[in-house]
């Protein structure tokens, strides 16, 4: 075994300074994300440009960021529909959208509101990361919960302990996780697919969270050009 335990494997993934091999402006990446009862061990957030600061209002909320998601996926709303689809009330729903307008990521027009264009159409990426030292059956079980709200998953494991049976592998395969081994060099079994079914509000939770200028203390924001993890 390379790692004495588990959180050594973690800790030494997280340190990496991207992930996958298609290169994005910029990575934030932060640890046990607390989604639930679903914590993943690291997520990746990676964009193609970063958009202004306050964009977001301070202190985000899952709340605001839900508002975010159904925007998203629905284009333009009214308050009272905005309000419905998230079974709340009008009244309660209001100051959150104050807030969200007043950041500059919603905008309002005939009484319809909507995403501004800086976060319509802001390109990005969530990976979400099981590492595990052995075994991959708890981890590829976990990691098939991740892909509600990551747009990649993969599992990362001990050299030592990764599976090569090809019957498993192809499990991976099937199921667009991906399979690396995290030792001296990363290598990859199996390169993650993109995983192109529509994801749930954490997705939105997750980017509104590593933007939220509130929050920055918990993410890590890392610069490149290139990535340094290749398949």
């Amino acid at each position: 075994m390379v790692y004495q335990k588990e959180r050594d494997l973690q800790l030494h993934l997280a340190a990496l300074t991207a992930v996958l091999s298609e290169p994005f402006s910029v990575t934030f990446s932060r640890r046990e994300v607390p989604l639930g009862r679903c914590i993943p061990d690291l997520i990746y957030v990676r964009l193609a440009e970063v958009p202004p600061d306050r964009i977001l209002p301070r202190h985000t909320s899952y709340r605001h960021s839900h508002i975010l998601w159904l925007l998203k996926q629905h284009g333009q709303l009214r308050l009272d529909s905005l309000a419905s689809l998230s079974y709340d009330a009008v009244e309660r729903m209001r100051p959150l959208v104050a807030d969200l307008i007043k950041a500059g990521s919603v905008i309002e027009a005939d009484s319809h509101l909507q995403l501004a264009p800086v976060l319509a159409t802001l390109a990005c990426e969530v990976v979400a990361v099981e590492a595990k030292m052995k075994d991959w059956r708890q981890a590829l079980a976990q990691a098939e919960g991740y892909q509600e709200f990551a747009d990649r998953v993969f599992v990362a494991m001990d050299p030592a302990g990764i599976p090569t049976a090809p019957e498993i592998i192809q499990i991976f395969r099937e199921r667009m996780i991906g399979l690396c081994s995290v030792g001296q060099n990363v290598k990859w079994i199996v390169y993650p697919a993109l995983h192109r079914c529509p994801l749930g509000p954490n997705h939105e939770y997750l980017l509104a969270s590593a933007l939220a200028t509130g929050r920055q203390h918990l993410w890590e924001r890392r610069y490149s050009a290139k990535a340094s993890l290749h398949a």
